[in-house]
C-alpha cells in the first residue's frame, strides 16, 4: 500500500480515504513522515519546504460566558456563575495594550456565546481596537461565533461578516470545526453548529476576501475514519474557496472536563502521525495555505 501512495505523491495525485485509513494504520512512524516530506517537497520545492514561518500574537478573551456546553470545554462559565467575566471595550483594549506592548503584531479574539456580547459588542471592540493600534491584524471569531452573532441580530452570515469587516476584521481562526462527525459532535457538542454550517461560514469568509484557518481537535472520541472523513471536507472546502491559510492539529487536553476519563486520550505517536498526514499525504495545497507546520522529519 505504502509504495502505491508514493507512487501517487510522486504523480501528484490526492490519497483516498481508504488510504488515509491505511497510513494511520501503519506501524511505521519513519516510513508515514517521509511519505510526507516527499509530498511536501513536491508542492512547495525543496528550499521553501524547508521554511518556517514565526508570528507573534496575543490572546484576547472578552468573555467566559456561554450558553453552549461542551464535554471538552474547561473555559465556559454560566452567566451569574462563580468566575464569569465580560469584559468592558477599555479592559479589552487595556490587555491589547500589554500584548502590544510586549511585541505582538496579532490579536486572536474568541470568547463564548454570551447573548450580552453580541454583535454591536463585538463590532465596537474591533473599531476602538482599529482606532488605538492601527496596525494590528485582528484575528477573530470562530464560525460557532458568527452563527451565533447572526442569529441575534437576524443577519445573514454574510452580511455579518461584512459588518465585522468594515469594523476591521482580517482573517478568522479555525475554531470550532472540532471534529466534523455527526455522532462525535451529537455526543460532545451538541450545541455547536454541524459540519456544513461551519464550512459553509468559512466558505462565505472566503469569498468576502478574508483567510482562515483550519483545525481538527483530536481525541475526544472520534475514530481514525472520523479524522480521515474531517481532512476531506477540508480538502473539499479548500478546492472551493483556496480561503484556508493553514491547518492546526489541535489535541483535547482533558483537565477539568467532562470527558476526562471517558476517552482514551491520544498518544504521541497518534499526534505525530495526525501532523503527517494532514496537509501532505491527503493532497490539501498547504504550499498555497502558508503552511506552519514542521514534519518530524
Amino acid at each position: 500500500m505504502l509504495s502505491r501512495i508514493k507512487e501517487k505523491i510522486l504523480n501528484k495525485e490526492r490519497i483516498s480515504f481508504e488510504e488515509g485509513i491505511a497510513l494511520y494504520n501503519h506501524t511505521n512512524l519513519l516510513e508515514i513522515g517521509e511519505l510526507g516530506r516527499l509530498a511536501r517537497e513536491i508542492k512547495s520545492g525543496k528550499e521553501k519546504s524547508r521554511w518556517v514561518y514565526w508570528n507573534k500574537n496575543m490572546h484576547l478573551n472578552p468573555t467566559n460566558v456561554c450558553i453552549g456546553r461542551c464535554d471538552f470545554c474547561a473555559f465556559a462559565k454560566l452567566p451569574n456563575e462563580e468566575g464569569a467575566w465580560t469584559y468592558t471595550i477599555s479592559e479589552a483594549l487595556e490587555k491589547v495594550g500589554k500584548g502590544v506592548s510586549g511585541g505582538a503584531k496579532e490579536v486572536h479574539i474568541v470568547g463564548g456565546l454570551n447573548p450580552k456580547a453580541a454583535l454591536p459588542y463585538y463590532i465596537d471592540l474591533l473599531k476602538a481596537i482599529k482606532k488605538e493600534f492601527s496596525a494590528l491584524h485582528v484575528k477573530a471569531f470562530t464560525a460557532v461565533e458568527i452563527e451565533f452573532f447572526s442569529k441575534l441580530s437576524k443577519l445573514s452570515f454574510e452580511d455579518t461578516l461584512k459588518q465585522l469587516i468594515e469594523a476591521g476584521l482580517n482573517s478568522m481562526p479555525g475554531g470550532g470545526a472540532e471534529i466534523f462527525s455527526t455522532q462525535v459532535r451529537d455526543d460532545t457538542c451538541p450545541d455547536k453548529i454541524p459540519a456544513e454550517t461551519w464550512l459553509e461560514i468559512h466558505g462565505i469568509a472566503h469569498k468576502l476576501g478574508l483567510k482562515t484557518n483550519a483545525t481538527m481537535l483530536a481525541g475526544i472520541g472520534e475514530k481514525v475514519e472520523d479524522r480521515i472523513d474531517h481532512m476531506i471536507k477540508l480538502r473539499e472546502g479548500q478546492d472551493k474557496s483556496g480561503g484556508f491559510q493553514t491547518f492546526i492539529p489541535l489535541t483535547c487536553h482533558y483537565e477539568d472536563t467532562d470527558i476526562a476519563g471517558k476517552v482514551e486520550p491520544l498518544t504521541s505517536f497518534d499526534k505525530l502521525k495526525n501532523i503527517a498526514l494532514i496537509g501532505f499525504s491527503l493532497g490539501l495545497d498547504l504550499h498555497k495555505w502558508g503552511l506552519i507546520l514542521v514534519l518530524m522529519t
